[in-house]
């Protein structure tokens, strides 16, 4: 989040079809917060988190070590946000933060046995960048 008041990264892809954050785009803040709660909170974060954190980080950490099988998590998660790229072919960039998240929800998975710390981080951030995109695209 400080780093979206460092960095704003360029808005057209977020306006693109395929962008989940186009949902609140051009809406006002009042619309826009209670959906990018529910697309930040429940549609996304709770349900990644369920299976990222939940299910294949708890199914590989049966298995093998545990540093292992964050490190595997933290691989598996990155992988479907590499669609982030047909987006933003630019944004290599972001790949090792996305991977770092996934590490630290991870960490958090296994040293608490919840997925809460995770989800937490997750929803503040895809709420973040809604409600980014609603502020930068509201007029008036």
């Amino acid at each position: 989040m400080i780093l979206l008041v460092i960095w704003r990264p360029p808005l057209a892809p977020f306006l693109r079809p395929g962008s989940a954050e186009r949902i609140v785009a051009g809406l006002d803040l009042k619309v826009a917060l209670p959906i990018a709660l529910l697309y930040g909170v429940v549609q996304s974060g709770l349900t990644e988190e369920v299976l990222f954190r939940g299910l294949i980080a708890g199914s590989l950490g049966r298995r093998m070590p545990l540093a292992w099988a964050n490190l595997s998590q933290a691989a598996i998660f990155l992988l479907p946000h590499l669609l982030i790229l047909r987006l933003i072919p630019g944004m290599w960039g972001i790949l090792p933060v996305i991977f770092l998240l996934g590490l630290i929800a991870g960490w958090l998975r296994i040293q608490s046995g919840s997925i809460v710390g995770g989800w937490i981080i997750h929803s503040v951030i895809n709420v973040t960048m809604c409600l980014s995109v609603a502020l930068r695209t509201t007029h008036g």
